[in-house]
């Protein structure tokens, strides 16, 4: 199990998709990450938490419940 470092690496990592899923792929771990549900693409027993967001009057809206 890897150790958590807090260094929200995702923030830099690059857009794009595979085969048409909207993904980010992290720049230390070179995993990917579908957009929509979090899902690592490249190890199902990898999953990041993930957000409804909506642009609202030119602003982002991000759900936390």
């Amino acid at each position: 199990m890897r150790s958590v470092w807090k260094a929200f690496v995702l923030s830099r990592g690059i857009v794009g998709d595979r085969n048409g899923t909207l993904k980010v792929a992290s720049p230390i771990y070179k995993q990917n990450f579908s957009l929509a549900a979090g899902q690592c693409l490249d190890d199902e027993t990898v999953k990041i938490p993930t957000f409804t967001v909506r642009v609202a009057a030119d602003r982002v809206q991000v759900a936390v419940s």
